[in-house]
């Protein structure tokens, strides 16, 4: 079920999550607003649930640090229909609450079913993406892992001379970048899009195709086995190489004379979304 508007539009928004000033989700509503965004804290604590952030308004003595953003009075409705078909209404509902600093009444998304799904009290009064463990120690980990695995190109050799364990680091490696990239995309475009659908949207950012035009050199083909469909890594489409990569995330390694050259597409890959991914995420 979405979410729907609060019942007063007149009242600004408290945004204390991803609609925030400086947060993925601020250049949605960014259009709709009649003054820049106001710093400002409400008194309830912070929660976390599933990595989101919930405000309970009825707990503890602590604030919460925001933004109160003023909307346009001819954009209310379509800027409040923007943040609710984006925020899940398993996790949220509409409450109005007042500013600590300049005594607004302002709307506000706070926790739905707080006995559920084990919400954490959150370290901290500010909220951002950027402080989650994903990006800050996941990325981290895979920067060493592409350094220390990743510098050297695989070699043709017969299978019982092929470097597995390195290739499994590697790999692995991939898959925690992609734990991090698909945090993000959740973040950054909702999670009620299915995964292929957000990869794509990753694909179609511009902030990504930049950043594949500038730091990809190389055009490779990979398929998928089960339907036989094709991705394309190539800078001068660079739409397509995140449905490429997010295939070779797929693809499997094979016992057998072309294993050096499955080594080489994940290493390849590996270094290349890592450079892209920071780009994206401004890191």
């Amino acid at each position: 079920m979405s979410l729907s508007p609060p019942q007063n539009l007149d009242l600004p928004y408290f945004a204390y999550g991803l609609f925030q000033a400086a947060e993925l989700c601020h250049p949605r509503i960014k259009p709709f607003l009649s003054v820049a965004p106001v710093s400002d804290r409400i008194r309830g604590s912070l929660l976390v649930r599933d990595g989101l952030p919930l405000v309970s308004l009825h707990a503890g003595n602590g604030s919460v640090e925001g933004s109160v953003l003023h909307f346009r009075v001819e954009t209310r409705r379509d800027a409040y229909q923007e943040v609710a078909a984006f925020e899940p209404s398993v996790h949220y509902r509409w409450a109005d609450t007042t500013t600590i600093v300049t005594g607004l009444r302002v709307n506000i998304l706070v926790i739905r079913s707080p006995s559920k799904g084990h919400p954490e009290q959150f370290d901290g009064s500010r909220w951002s993406h950027r402080d989650d463990p994903v990006f800050r120690d996941g990325l981290r980990v895979v920067s060493e892992m592409a350094r220390d695995f990743g510098k050297l190109p695989f070699q043709s050799s017969p299978p019982d001379a092929f470097d597995w364990p390195r290739f499994f680091r590697l790999q692995m490696a991939y898959l925690l970048l992609w734990a991090a990239i698909e945090r993000y995309t959740v973040f950054a475009f909702g999670p009620r899009l299915e995964p292929t659908a957000r990869v794509e949207r990753l694909g179609a950012l511009a902030s990504f195709q930049a950043a594949v035009r500038s730091r990809v050199t190389r055009q490779s083909v990979v398929t998928d086995s089960r339907t036989l469909n094709s991705y394309r890594l190539d800078r001068d489409t660079p739409a397509g190489a995140a449905l490429y990569y997010y295939q070779v995330r797929s693809n499997l390694s094979h016992r057998g004379k072309g294993a050096w050259s499955d080594g080489e597409l994940v290493r390849e890959s590996l270094k290349e979304l890592l450079d892209v991914f920071k780009v994206v995420l401004g890191v």
